[in-house]
């Protein structure tokens, strides 16, 4: 691979999926400052680059909703308004100041103590997860171990009964898919508002 464009084409191929760091050493090699059509963004690929880019404010904002509503048609925006308040409301999708107070209010919540208080469950989970795999012949360690492992504490951070485990994860799969990409399907993000819209219901009620 030697340019943006073989990156963008390989991006989601199999063979990416399966081993993507050739393709993060030729970019380093030949163009580690590389614009992604596919992603829309720029690809940062050496390390004291993207130290750099994280430490000047003028080149990070969370304002990346906006741009995602820009690429679908203009007709779909109202339609996929309730994706977009509800995304962009993710302390991730902030900028300052508003980042800067949820932030104040993730770090009263999330200190050492609390954090370490969820050691029993997050053992007790990994334990059941693995007791599911060593069932099987073969599985997928990222998928049926990394995956769902987070997801399913923070269900139980949030109270989510078991019994709603897999709606919820359904639901954040759909927004997953989402956000993951700088240029979304528009049936990708119709789903995802159906999702949205489903779990900001649920978790007020």
């Amino acid at each position: 691979m030697q340019s943006t464009i073989d990156f963008d084409l390989h991006l989601l191929s199999p063979e990416y999926l399966a081993d993507p760091y050739p393709y993060y050493h030729a970019l380093r090699e030949s163009e580690p400052v590389a614009w992604s059509e596919r992603l829309n963004a720029w690809v940062l690929t050496r390390y004291a680059d993207v130290l750099d880019a994280l430490r000047h404010q003028k080149l990070i904002s969370g304002q990346r909703v906006k741009a995602y509503a820009d690429m679908l048609p203009p007709a779909t925006r109202n339609e996929m308004r309730p994706l977009f308040d509800h995304v962009g409301l993710w302390i991730g999708n902030l900028d300052p100041p508003d980042h800067t107070r949820l932030r104040r209010l993730v770090n009263v919540v999330f200190t050492p103590r609390m954090v370490e208080g969820l050691r029993p469950d997050i053992e007790q989970t990994i334990t059941e997860l693995l007791d599911e795999l060593m069932d099987r012949s073969s599985f997928d360690f990222v998928q049926d171990f990394a995956y769902p492992l987070p997801a399913i504490v923070i269900s139980q951070m949030l109270g989510v009964p078991r019994a709603d485990r897999e709606r919820f994860m359904s639901w954040s799969d759909d927004l997953t898919a989402y956000a993951g990409t700088g240029k979304p399907d528009l049936e990708v993000a119709r789903v995802a508002c159906t999702s949205a819209a489903a779990l900001g219901d649920y978790l007020q009620h």
